[in-house]
């Protein structure tokens, strides 16, 4: 945890948010350097799984990964490439957009879509990018974490929204874990999985499309 003094929160004006996003990185790498030590851990296969703003915190790591890692990135609406926060990311020491060459799947709303310049992606060379755009009505931000998912089912709060909030829950682990197998673990069935359109799936009947870059 980082605390700077004095000093404002301003993510899309500069401020010191650019000091927040290196602590973060600074702290993932202490993470990845002390678990990958343990015996019974493979650090040289690593995923990142990011909500809203921690996926703003965890790509400067990712993509500083150390030569002969595998890196997977996983990101539940976060606005990784809104032209609001280009100026401050680019202000992190070590992103380089450029490199963006990482197995990426991007999950989000499509009111969230609406906001991000496809210009901003470098296009991988030869890993998977795949968008889960999520099309149910009335969608917000936090279904998308725990929080989300805990305040519709455990509290009953907007149960008007609680399929939708349970369809978005079954499409984001699916995916998430098949795309973690399939680029980690390098698990056939689940490489061919994230080839499958929608309908083809156990997922057909969600309201979500699949897209591949």
């Amino acid at each position: 945890m980082c605390a700077v003094r004095d000093a404002p929160f301003a993510p899309t004006t500069g401020g010191t948010f650019p000091l927040v996003l290196l602590a973060g990185r600074a702290d993932l790498e202490l993470v990845h350097a002390r678990i990958g030590a343990l015996e019974q851990v493979d650090g040289t296969r690593v995923g990142y799984v990011a909500f809203g703003g921690g996926g703003l915190l965890a790509l400067p790591a990712a993509l500083r990964r150390e030569p002969g890692t595998t890196v997977a990135f996983v990101a539940f609406d976060a606005a990784l490439f809104w032209p609001a926060f280009a100026e401050t990311m680019e202000r992190v020491p070590g992103f380089d957009p450029a490199r963006f060459d990482l197995p990426f799947l991007h999950v989000l709303p499509a009111a969230s879509a609406e906001h991000e310049d496809p210009a901003r992606r470098s296009a991988p060379s030869g890993d998977p990018l795949l968008f889960v755009q999520l099309l149910a009505d009335g969608i917000q931000h936090h279904d998308l974490s725990a929080n989300g998912w805990i305040s519709t089912e455990l509290l009953g709060l907007r149960a008007d929204e609680r399929a939708e909030v349970r369809g978005v829950a079954r499409v984001l682990a699916t995916y998430t874990l098949r795309f973690l197998d399939a680029t980690l673990c390098d698990s056939t069935e689940s490489r061919d999985f994230l080839t499958r359109e929608p309908e083809e799936t156990e997922l057909a009947g969600e309201a979500f499309e699949l897209r591949r870059e």
